[in-house]
């Protein structure tokens, strides 16, 4: 056999090589690309700021295959995070985004207005694709846009100079968004909640409540303790160590877990620490 037709073998069988590597490599990169879309929300329930102008946060229960969009005037007063005070909404968006101190701002202080956790940080771009895909793709029936106004959230505040502004209400905003933001595999679990504020920041205890009562727990009792302690930590037996109640708690308020039933009524204690209050004083 001449030497050409030996080389002119070689680089075939190199070609289909070559064909079968990258052949191989797109398959996995396929695969990897599939398994990282359709898992881009690890939560049963994920709530994103998917517009700053207009205020929309959108919140997709996966389990329901259903998106809850909150349209939220940027004249509004919140009570934000990081003691900044109660700012119009378009004010804390300008704020983050001057002082580089306060990222996260909006979305920290909305999580605490409506009661739910947020995704604080930047959107990676798998996530912003899914979520892209999920309202493309979703039935009609499953969208609910609720404009916080005409649902009734805001309450009217007087100012000294005889007008008044708008000011997002809690309580109204409770009543009227009912169980909507539950999660149901926590719903399911029912677990009896009891929160203790260790700290001295005053209503820090009604604000984990509303977080954990919007997801579905029920929370029997809200007091007060001493002393001080630096990090949150979940009480319970061990046989609620690996409920979603547990885990949504100890992944939210980044608390450690120790065996024990303090109180006959609660199956869960949750005691806040300065970790949790700091995210509402200035940095």
């Amino acid at each position: 056999m001449s030497r050409d037709r030996i080389h002119e073998r070689l680089g075939r069988r190199n070609i289909r090589t070559l064909f079968v590597a990258i052949t191989s490599v797109l398959i996995i990169f396929g695969v990897w690309f599939a398994w990282e879309f359709w898992t881009a929300f690890p939560d049963e329930r994920t709530t994103i700021i998917t517009s700053t102008n207009p205020i929309e946060v959108s919140s997709w229960d996966t389990k329901r295959q259903a998106l809850t969009i909150f349209t939220i005037s940027p004249d509004v007063f919140i009570d934000g995070v990081f003691g900044v005070g109660s700012l119009p909404a378009s004010s804390l968006f300008r704020l983050e985004t001057m002082d580089k101190t306060k990222k996260g701002l909006l979305a920290l202080s909305l999580q605490d207005a409506l009661g739910t956790p947020l995704f604080i940080g930047d959107l990676s771009p798998l996530l912003r694709l899914r979520f892209a895909f999920i309202l493309r793709t979703v039935r009609p029936d499953g969208v609910t846009r609720i404009d916080l106004s005409s649902l009734g959230a805001y309450r009217s505040v007087p100012l000294p100079d005889g007008t008044s502004v708008s000011s997002f209400d809690t309580n109204r905003f409770d009543t009227g968004v009912g169980a909507l933001l539950e999660v149901d595999s926590i719903r399911r679990e029912g677990l009896r909640i009891r929160v203790v504020n260790t700290t001295d920041v005053v209503g820090l205890g009604n604000r984990a409540a509303r977080i954990v009562s919007h997801a579905g727990m029920v929370v029997i009792m809200v007091e007060s303790e001493t002393p001080a302690m630096k990090e949150c930590t979940i009480t319970a037996k061990q046989s609620l160590w690996g409920s979603k109640s547990v885990s949504f708690i100890k992944t939210f308020f980044n608390c450690s877990v120790a065996s024990g039933s303090e109180d006959e009524q609660a199956e869960l204690t949750v005691r806040l620490g300065r970790d949790y209050a700091d995210r509402f004083l200035p940095p």
